[in-house]
C-alpha cells in the first residue's frame, strides 16, 4: 500500500504548537505509550515532525494542528510532512514569527 502525505512548512505551526508537538515526541512520552497505543504523532525530527493527520483529532490537538489535519485530508493525505525547509502554502496562515516575511522599506 502506498500512502500520501501532505509537505508543509513549519511556519504553519504556532510557536505554542512546536512546544506542543516536541513534548509529544519525546523518548519517555513515546515509550510510555506501549506499543499497543494509538499514536498520533508518527516522530519528531530535528527540523519538523512527521505526523498521522487524524481524521477526528479531538480536543487535545492544538487547533491549527487540526486545520492541518482537515486541509491534509481533504486533499487525501493520510500523514503530514512539517519541514522548516518547506515552502509555505499561500492558503494557509504563517503562525511562527520566525516565517514572518520581512518588513520592507520604501
Amino acid at each position: 500500500m502506498i500512502r500520501s502525505f501532505l509537505d508543509l512548512s513549519s511556519g504553519h505551526l504556532s510557536p505554542e504548537t512546536w512546544t506542543w508537538l516536541d513534548a509529544q515526541t519525546t523518548d519517555e512520552v513515546v515509550r510510555s505509550l506501549g506499543p499497543s497505543a494509538q499514536v498520533v504523532l508518527a516522530g519528531g525530527m530535528r527540523y519538523g515532525w512527521f505526523i498521522y493527520a487524524d481524521e477526528e483529532p479531538g480536543e487535545a490537538i492544538p487547533a491549527d494542528l487540526a486545520a492541518v489535519f482537515r486541509l491534509a485530508r481533504q486533499r487525501g493525505c493520510e500523514y503530514v510532512l512539517f519541514d522548516c525547509d518547506a515552502v509555505p502554502m499561500e492558503d494557509l496562515p504563517i503562525l511562527h514569527p520566525d516565517f514572518a516575511e520581512p518588513a520592507t522599506t520604501a
